[in-house]
Parts: structure tokens; sequence; C-alpha cells
């Protein structure tokens, strides 16, 4: 019975694996700290929390109108992406 499923096993990794590449962590010490200062330099504050989602840092922090949002941040460049509200 096992054996008759075993194509099944290759399918389910190959769909599982790219959504892993993309799992969500905190970030490091080192990396909230690169990321609130670049963020505290363009106006942003109340910088609360830093996940690592791939390439990105996706923050929740309020703009500098007020607004509380999440801030998609490149990993690399620390340029902002993205700004949504909360």
């Amino acid at each position: 019975m096992i054996a008759k499923y075993n194509f099944l096993l290759p399918l389910v990794m190959l769909f599982a694996l790219p959504s892993m590449a993309h799992a969500e962590r905190d970030a490091t010490a080192k990396e909230t700290a690169r990321v609130v200062t670049a963020l505290t330099a363009l106006g942003y504050r109340a910088i609360v929390d830093v996940d690592v989602v791939g390439n990105r840092f996706i923050v929740d922090a309020r703009s500098p109108k007020g607004r509380e949002v999440d801030v998609e941040v490149d990993r690399r460049t620390l340029r902002v992406i993205r700004e949504r509200r909360s």
C-alpha cells in the first residue's frame, strides 16, 4: 500500500521547498540595529518589530506622517521598497 503512494513525496517536496526558502524569521540584533538606524534617518519611529522574509525586512513602525505602517526594506541596500498601513 505504501509503495503505491511513493510518487507523492517528490511532488510534496517540489511545492514545499520554495515556500520554505522564504520562511519568516526574527531579525538578529545586528540586522535590527542596521534597519532601525536606516529607518530612523528617514523619519520613521516607534520601530517595534523587524522580521526577515526572503531578501526583505518587514518592519512595524510609525511613518514620518505618524501612521502605523508595515515597511518592506531591501536587506542588502536598506532601501524602502514598500510601505503599507498596518
